[in-house]
Formats: C-alpha cells, structure tokens, sequence
C-alpha cells in the first residue's frame, strides 16, 4: 500500500538508532521531495524531528497486513 498523509505508521524498535521514537506510532503529516530517490515523510508535524524513510518503520499500523511503498 502506498503511504499517504494521515496514516499511522510504527516506528522500528530501535533505540540506538531512534532514541525515544523507538517502537512508538506517529502520523505522516506531510511528504517531502524525494531524498535519495527514496520516499521522504515528516510525522506528527514535528519537522524538527528529522526526515523519515519507509525503511524506519515497522508496519502501517491502519494496514498492517499490506506492505509499504
């Protein structure tokens, strides 16, 4: 399924990589310009809080049976 504003999405478990954001759901509130010739989001409005791929995350937790793109 491809992701899109408003989805909710799980972030990997990761705490050396992602530090308090790790294993936590967020919002894709917004799509950037491709980064990488990868898809680029920003989550819960927080654009202080870095660019994140659809490698970051786990599941789309509203889909979770579907596989991101």
């Amino acid at each position: 399924m491809k992701l899109q504003i408003g989805m909710r999405v799980r972030i990997k478990n990761n705490e050396k990589l992602f530090n308090s954001d790790a294993n936590k759901i967020k919002t894709i509130t917004s799509e950037l310009p491709d980064y990488n010739n990868q898809r680029a989001f920003t989550l819960d409005n927080d654009e202080d809080n870095g660019i994140w791929l659809i490698e970051d995350f786990v599941e789309n937790v509203d889909y979770p049976n579907l596989s991101m793109e």
